[in-house]
């Protein structure tokens, strides 16, 4: 568990899950270390990892600002954070991407 305190965690985990790599952009799948894409599973370890040691390194008013993948993620990334309020914003294309959630 990490010891110090932060006001701010960014984060773009890989969130790719491992059954959509073969789909990626071949530029991406064949350029881009597969650990920086994925976590071999469903792609959502490293939220719930930052949701679990959230609680003790995020300081009083602090917030964690991470990149997503689908609305599919974003539901799961707002149910995991429930006690946080939450702004999404959208990529270039309008899609959402980004999400701030504030303790």
């Amino acid at each position: 568990m990490p010891k110090n305190q932060y006001d701010v965690i960014v984060s773009n985990p890989p969130y790719i899950s491992i059954d959509e790599v073969d789909s990626l952009d071949i530029v991406v799948k064949e350029h881009d270390p597969h650990s920086a894409l994925t976590d071999y599973g469903d792609g959502m370890q490293f939220y719930q990892r930052i949701h679990d040691i959230s609680h003790h390194i995020l300081n009083k008013n602090g917030c964690i600002i991470m990149e997503f993948g689908s609305i599919n993620q974003l539901d799961k990334i707002i149910n995991y954070f429930q006690s946080y309020q939450y702004t999404v914003y959208n990529d270039l294309n309008g899609d959402p991407r980004i999400i701030e959630l504030t303790k």
